[in-house]
């Protein structure tokens, strides 16, 4: 039985089509993989195809930095990434001017895109202390990765809301207690009551914008309500990735990602939603 293989793409612009698409289809899903991925087509763009001048270049990249980006409006960390390979192109475009030997396309380093790898989970010693109470909400990888560090050098406990209607925060308390933390779930009523016990909030953001807001999951803005009432300090964990430039009140910020309800209700609840016909 013959099987279906894959098809490599030949040229770059096949490259960029199967992202948008992947992207589309939601086949990459959150901040850090886009990222990833928007650094591979960067790098790609590089390889793949010659450019005369830093000009040139900084017009390929923008115009693909465009394609990637209205694939998914809603995720920032695409063009930040972006603007970051711009940004490290136009340095190394001042320092032909003073180096006249090097060359410009092998003087982006291809190890700078790579370099966004999210590195504070390597801190959470040096912000958490022993014997505190930590408040969280749902799920958050980076949350999650700076927990487990700073559990091998300190002795904490950790609060964690359930996140509805997701409810990921037992996903979130279970792999917490895998890691050997002390943890106790509870539901999102019960945060203002358990804020007077906290003494640090972290939770996780989707992207922080330029005025020093955060787009984060539903229930945080609960959680940082009750923080302040109670002055209870709130850490908002980001990778540099997640570092967007644009303001609240620019048209072309995305909020809100329309997305099936499979994932807070199931089939049977969606059938007995829907009007009954005798």
């Amino acid at each position: 039985m013959a099987e279906a293989v894959k098809e490599k793409p030949s040229s770059f612009a096949e490259v960029v089509e199967n992202c948008c698409a992947q992207l589309r289809r939601r086949q990459i899903q959150g901040s850090l993989p886009c990222a990833k991925r928007t650094a591979e087509i960067m790098r790609a763009l590089l390889t793949m195809q010659r450019h005369p001048d830093a000009a040139s270049l900084i017009d390929d990249v923008r115009a693909v930095g465009y394609k990637l980006q209205a694939a998914k409006p809603v995720e920032l960390a695409v063009g930040n990434i972006v603007r970051r390979v711009l940004h490290l192109i136009r340095e190394e475009a001042q320092t032909e001017k003073s180096d006249s030997e090097a060359d410009s396309n092998d003087a982006v380093p291809q190890g700078k895109a790579d370099g966004k790898q999210d590195v504070m989970k390597s801190q959470g010693v040096e912000h958490l202390h022993a014997n505190e109470v930590i408040l969280t909400l749902g799920m958050s990888d980076t949350t999650y990765a700076f927990l487990r560090e700073a559990a091998r050098k300190r002795e904490f406990q950790v609060v964690v809301a359930e996140g509805a209607p997701r409810y990921d925060g037992h996903l979130q308390a279970r792999k917490l207690a895998d890691a050997g933390i002390q943890v106790t779930a509870i539901p999102d009523s019960a945060v203002f009551a358990m804020m007077a016990r906290a003494n640090k909030v972290l939770v996780g953001a989707h992207a922080v914008l330029a005025n020093g807001g955060a787009i984060a999951p539903a229930g945080i803005h609960m959680v940082a309500l009750a923080a302040h009432k109670h002055s209870t300090p709130l850490v908002v964990l980001v990778g540099l990735h997640k570092l967007s430039p644009q303001f609240p009140h620019d048209p072309d910020l995305l909020y809100n990602d329309f997305r099936g309800p499979a994932e807070v209700a199931d089939s049977d609840m969606q059938a007995r939603g829907l009007p009954q016909h005798s």
